[in-house]
């Protein structure tokens, strides 16, 4: 069947990379596709579609992030992180945004993501308490529209436009992103936040971000874009949260991680292995399979479950989760613990 420019890859030629067991029975099966690269950019391992274009989400902040940077935005540390992320709005994540804006010289209500209350329970607690309402501050976009705006500051572009596809800002985007990527866009659509969001392959988003994650180390390498990679793993907790899976894949595995909507998954390693993975349905907020790189990773470092982790049911094991795809009856590949994004 010849590939429609106008969709992503089929359920046809997707694969299984991971199944749930629950009390001996095996209740779900997750579905997508997958590719493991080399250092030199080689393909090592694929799964399923990884040449058909993807909507890669928010596994293209860490480009947008860059793309500012490169614009004259003066990123440091936790900006540099919480512009890459899709935080949960804590406080501390709120607070490095107001300083972003503060630096910029613009207004909250010049953000244009959308006002949200925040995932983080204090927060949330804090804006009801106060009265103060839902917030631009806190939706999990927040860090990447305050660079950008901080971009249009820097350089004198019009700030109110600053989304649209032919703004010198997102035409640099673009630029970045098919830069790092090695391939031309395929199409252009409008993110959850109101962004341009990129239509690419998985091939060439792992190739993207293991050119990101090998930067810090190359010294032919732009600069900023090892100011990325180091501050994502030096501020992990500014790309999502706290005890969320983005930010423990990243302080437990030392890898540069970025979780995107509908199943988006890209990882990084220093030396240049990167996984990555779509699953094409929608689950709800407590998995999806992820890439091969992190689960190597996880029975490297000695699982307690050897390469399953447990379901649970009323506070006790009642089931596992196999490494992806390897069915209780019996191995079919492999995956690793995932993540999902909020939108």
């Amino acid at each position: 069947m010849p590939h429609n420019p106008h969709a992503t890859f089929t359920v046809d030629s997707a694969v299984e990379l991971a199944v749930i067991e629950r009390s001996g029975f095996v209740e779900s099966r997750h579905i997508g596709s997958a590719v493991l690269l080399a250092a030199d950019g080689s393909v090592v391992t694929e799964l399923g579609d990884i040449n058909t274009p993807i909507y890669a989400r928010s596994a293209l902040k860490p480009f947008q992030a860059l793309a500012a940077m490169q614009s004259g935005v003066p990123l440091r540390g936790a900006q540099v992180a919480v512009a890459c992320g899709s935080h949960t709005g804590s406080l501390d994540h709120m607070d490095v945004v107001a300083g972003m804006l503060k630096a910029a010289g613009v207004r909250e209500d010049q953000l244009q993501c959308p006002e949200a209350w925040p995932q983080d329970e204090t927060a949330r607690n804090w804006l009801v308490r106060s009265e103060k309402g839902k917030s631009r501050l806190a939706f999990n976009c927040s860090g990447k529209h305050a660079a950008f705006l901080w971009a249009c500051t820097e350089n004198g572009w019009d700030t109110h436009s600053y989304l649209e596809p032919n703004h010198p800002l997102q035409q640099r985007v673009r630029s970045v992103i098919e830069e790092y990527t090695g391939e031309k866009i395929a199409h252009l659509g409008i993110d959850g936040c109101g962004a341009p969001v990129a239509a690419l392959s998985l091939k060439g988003l792992a190739r993207g971000y293991s050119l990101l994650a090998k930067a810090p180390g190359d010294q032919s390498s732009n600069a900023r874009a090892a100011t990325i990679a180091t501050s994502m793993l030096d501020y992990p907790w500014a790309v999502q949260g706290q005890g969320e899976a983005n930010t423990l894949v990243m302080d437990e595995l030392e890898v540069i991680a970025k979780i995107g909507a509908e199943g988006v998954l890209a990882m990084g390693h220093p030396a240049g292995c990167l996984g990555g993975c779509q699953d094409p349905r929608r689950e709800p907020p407590r998995h999806l399979p992820g890439g091969a790189d992190a689960a190597g990773r996880c029975r490297r470092r000695g699982n307690p479950w050897g390469g399953q982790r447990p379901r649970k049911g009323g506070g006790t094991r009642a089931g596992r989760r196999p490494p992806g795809g390897q069915d209780p009856s019996g191995p079919r590949g492999f995956g690793a613990p995932g993540l999902t994004e909020p939108h």
